[in-house]
């Protein structure tokens, strides 16, 4: 990285530290035998020396890290707030029927194939 000083490494190491506790070192389809800070030298290594602390500073402060179980939340809490939602309302325009009579909606053979549908994660 062409760190000069003892500053330049130690100003660093907190926030590389953390994204490696926290995140990537136990991100559940993370390489066995490979730690964070390793990955990140030889992602790194990959760019011009000129080029490797804007590349650093893309990781530290712009890359946005999602694991598992956050993406498995927001699939659980937008699925009957938005997507089941849409499909009542896609429903009701694509049958004629008024969008207040839910159960009516709910019980359509056409809601039930988009039920049907829906994305089942992963376990």
């Amino acid at each position: 990285m062409n760190w000069e000083t003892e500053e330049d490494v130690i100003s660093r190491v907190p926030s590389l530290q953390l994204l490696a506790d926290y995140k990537y070192d136990h991100y559940q389809r993370f390489g066995p035998g490979r730690r964070f800070i390793e990955s990140l030298a030889l992602w790194l290594n990959q760019f011009d020396a000129k080029d490797r602390d804007t590349a650093l500073d893309l990781v530290l402060g712009r890359l946005i890290y999602f694991s598992e179980a956050e993406l498995l939340h927001l699939v659980q809490t937008a699925y009957p707030d938005l997507i089941v939602q849409e499909r009542l309302q896609l429903v009701a325009d694509e049958q004629g029927i008024s969008a207040y009579r839910v159960g009516e909606i709910r019980h359509h053979p056409r809601f039930t194939e988009l039920q049907l549908k829906h994305f089942i994660w992963p376990q």
